[in-house]
Order: structure tokens, then sequence, then C-alpha cells
């Protein structure tokens, strides 16, 4: 079964129920579909603790926020549990993709592990800076490539 919606194209493999929502497919009792768009998704800025105090607002403007743990995750008590967690958060991302630092160093360090493993030895940080109140974005690459795209303040902040 084919179903049309906003302009994409959705291949359904079962059809009990469909409801659109802002342009997405919500899948209900075991219904499944694979979007067949073209057209490239928008970015997600990956937050390593979600910290409820912090307004990281300004980072939307990277990509969809996602935080891959809650404020009261603590790494020590069951990291099995929370390498799991960040493992499953971070199964889609992509060089596309950002990753904001926050929280607990080690959960950090497990996060940009997971994402330097998934991306091929490239993670996207994005890296706050005080004096200017704005993220700026550097590029990590693992593999023999060290920083890239360092470019001079003006044109990062446009």
């Amino acid at each position: 079964m084919v179903f049309i919606g906003l302009g994409f194209v959705y291949v359904v493999h079962d059809w009990h129920y469909i409801l659109q929502y802002s342009g997405c497919i919500a899948l209900f009792h075991g219904l499944w579909c694979e979007n067949t768009e073209s057209e490239k998704e928008m970015a997600t800025v990956f937050v390593t603790q979600e910290n409820p105090r912090v307004n990281i607002i300004g980072a939307a403007q990277w990509g969809d926020l996602e935080p891959l743990t809650n404020p009261f995750d603590q790494i020590q008590i069951n990291p099995g549990r929370i390498v799991s967690q960040i493992r499953t958060k971070l199964r889609r991302i992509t060089e596309d993709d950002w990753l904001l630092a926050m929280g607990d160093p080690a959960i950090i360090g497990v996060a940009f592990a997971i994402a330097a493993e998934r991306n091929h030895g490239r993670v996207n940080v994005l890296k706050w800076d005080r004096m200017e109140k704005a993220y700026y974005p550097v590029t990590i690459q693992l593999r023999g490539g060290g920083i890239e795209n360092l470019k001079p303040d003006e044109e990062i902040r446009r």
C-alpha cells in the first residue's frame, strides 16, 4: 500500500491506523512504513545530558534538539543502561548532526565515542562561546584529519 501526503510518498506495510502529524506518520498497532522522500531532513542536535536550568534554545538553529539522557542519570550507578540508551539514540546520527556536550563528563565521553564510532571517526560539536554568548560549530575528525572547518568568528556568526 502506498500513502501520499504533504508531497511525500510513504510505503505502508500494514494499514491499521495512519495518523499524519506535522508531515510525519505516526505508527500504531504494528504499522510501519518507509519514508521514500528524497529531500534531506533537518539535522539533529544531540544534547548529552539535559539540564532544565540551562537555556540551550540557541542551539536549535543547528537542528532539532534531542536529549540523550535525563538530568538525573548517573553513569556510575548503571553504566550498562546509560551506554545502551545513548547507543540506541545515536543509531541514526549522520554527518550533518551535532553533539552538544553538557552534563556529566563521563556521559559526554561515552556520547562522543559512540558518535565517532557511528560516523567513521567524524563528530560535529557545538561549542559555547561565553564571551559572544553563541554556539559555533567544530568538526573533529579522529581518523587522521584533526579539527576541520575552523573559520574566523565573522564567518561563523553571520
